[in-house]
C-alpha cells in the first residue's frame, strides 16, 4: 500500500521541479527569440540604440557600486 503522504510531498517536488525547468526554459526561447531579432536589426541596418535607457542603467549600476563599497 502506498502511503499518501509521501506520495503528495514526492508529487508536489516533482512538479516544483518541472515548473523550474518550464521556466528555465522559456527564458531560453525568450532570450533566443530576441537575440535573433536583434541580429536580424543588426544586419539590416534597423537597430537603434537607446543612449538613454544605457545612461540610466550605467548610473543604476554605479549607485550599486558605491553603496556595496560603503562601510558598514
Amino acid at each position: 500500500m502506498i502511503q499518501p503522504e509521501i506520495d503528495s510531498v514526492a508529487l508536489r517536488r516533482r512538479a516544483e521541479e518541472l515548473s523550474t525547468e518550464i521556466q528555465r526554459e522559456s527564458v531560453v526561447v525568450a532570450s533566443q527569440e530576441k537575440v535573433d531579432r536583434i541580429k536580424a536589426e543588426l544586419e539590416n541596418g534597423s537597430y537603434e540604440v537607446d543612449a538613454d535607457a544605457i545612461a540610466e542603467k550605467l548610473m543604476e549600476f554605479d549607485f550599486q557600486i558605491e553603496d556595496k563599497q560603503k562601510p558598514r
